[in-house]
C-alpha cells in the first residue's frame, strides 16, 4: 500500500443490502489529495466497479474540468482551480481499479457553489469522510475510444443503455417507454 494511505482509517464492508452491494467507509485526513486517495483505494482493492455514495468534509484546493459551451464543440474543456476554504456539498461518480470519473460541488464562505469533474489537486483541509459502494456484476471498462463505460458483467440486469436500465433481458427487446409529456403553465 502506498505511504499516503497508511494514515487513513477505514472499515470493511458495512452493510450488505438486497442487491449484494458492499459499502466501504474511510476518512481522508488533512493534507491528502482526496481524488488520489479515492482512486488509490479502488486500485489497491481491485474494485471492478464502484460509485461514490457520500463525501463530506472540507478542501483547500480542487481542480475541476468545466462543462464545455455549445459554441466550443470539439474544443478542449477548460479547468478551474479553486483555492480557499470549501465545503464538499456533493460528490458522485463511478470508478474502478483503472478508471475514475467523479464530479463534485463545493461551497465557499459566501455560499457560492462551484462544480465539475475532479481532475486532481483536491487537497483536504480538515478531514473528509467517504463512502463507496461496490456492486457485484457491474464493471467499468473502456469502449473503443478508451472512454470508461459502466456495463453489466453477465448478470440478468442490463445497465449499459438508458432504455435497458433495470429491465430484465426479455423486456429489453421492446421499445423504450415514451418520454412523459410536459405541459406549459
Amino acid at each position: 500500500m502506498a505511504n499516503h494511505l497508511e494514515s487513513i482509517t477505514g472499515s470493511g464492508p458495512v452493510l450488505p443490502v438486497g442487491s449484494f452491494a458492499r459499502y466501504f467507509a474511510f476518512t481522508v485526513p488533512d493534507g491528502h489529495d482526496l481524488l488520489q486517495i479515492i482512486t488509490d483505494y479502488a486500485k489497491n482493492n481491485q474494485l471492478p466497479a464502484a460509485y461514490v455514495v457520500s463525501c463530506v468534509g472540507s478542501v483547500s484546493t480542487a481542480t475541476l474540468k468545466c462543462a464545455p459551451s455549445k459554441k466550443s464543440a470539439g474544443a478542449k474543456p477548460q479547468t478551474k482551480t479553486l483555492k480557499g476554504n470549501f465545503v464538499v456539498c456533493n460528490m458522485q461518480g463511478t470508478l474502478s481499479g483503472r478508471y475514475a470519473k467523479i464530479c463534485a460541488q463545493f461551497s465557499n464562505k459566501n455560499g457560492e457553489m462551484y462544480g465539475g469533474e475532479l481532475v486532481g489537486g483536491v487537497l483536504v483541509s480538515d478531514t473528509c469522510e467517504v463512502v463507496i459502494c461496490v456492486m457485484p456484476g457491474i464493471q467499468v471498462v473502456p469502449d473503443g475510444a478508451g472512454i470508461p463505460q459502466v456495463i453489466s458483467a453477465g448478470n440478468q440486469w442490463s445497465t449499459n443503455t438508458v432504455a435497458g436500465f433495470g429491465m430484465q433481458p426479455d423486456q429489453q427487446k421492446s421499445a423504450p417507454p415514451a418520454a412523459p409529456s410536459v405541459s406549459s403553465p
